[in-house]
């Protein structure tokens, strides 16, 4: 009878999980960043796939740990200049990612089982990421940008 419990209570806690992952998956799709307003950068099409982007501009600002609380490499707090550049609306898709790689002969990479191609894409190495970035003509966004 114990033993009939354990299992009840290990399949409820399975179930429990099994919702809070969906729940999470779901909850990550990426969404376009659409605001309104004076503010508001024009969406332009970029790249080989006509990826929806929207220009930063740049600009000069304090970088760094100005509250001193931070590592040694945050500091000393200095000024960065970075230029105008273009940044993508949405996270990169696994569908955008597959053409890519059938566009540059390369292999996908293993994607979550519960993946789709409106997700975003995971477990790309920085480097798959550089090459994306450089294929598509721009670069990965920089830590001061």
């Amino acid at each position: 009878m114990l033993q009939n419990k354990v299992e009840g209570f290990k399949r409820v806690f399975f179930c429990f999980f099994l919702l809070i992952a969906v729940t999470i998956a779901l909850a990550n799709l990426p969404e376009p960043v659409r605001k309104t307003g004076e503010n508001v950068n024009k969406i332009v099409k970029i790249g080989p796939l006509d990826i929806e982007a929207v220009i930063i501009k740049g600009g000069t600002y304090e970088m760094g740990d100005i509250f001193v609380v931070g590592r040694d490499d945050e500091r000393p707090v200095h000024k960065v200049t970075i230029s105008d550049f273009y940044l993508s609306v949405t996270e990169i898709t696994v569908r955008q990612y597959k053409k890519f790689c059938k566009r540059t002969n390369r292999k996908m990479p293993i994607q979550e089982k519960c993946s789709r191609d409106n997700y975003r894409v995971v477990f790309v190495t920085w480097y798959e990421a550089k090459d994306f970035c450089e294929w598509m003509g721009g670069l990965l966004p920089t830590e001061a940008q």
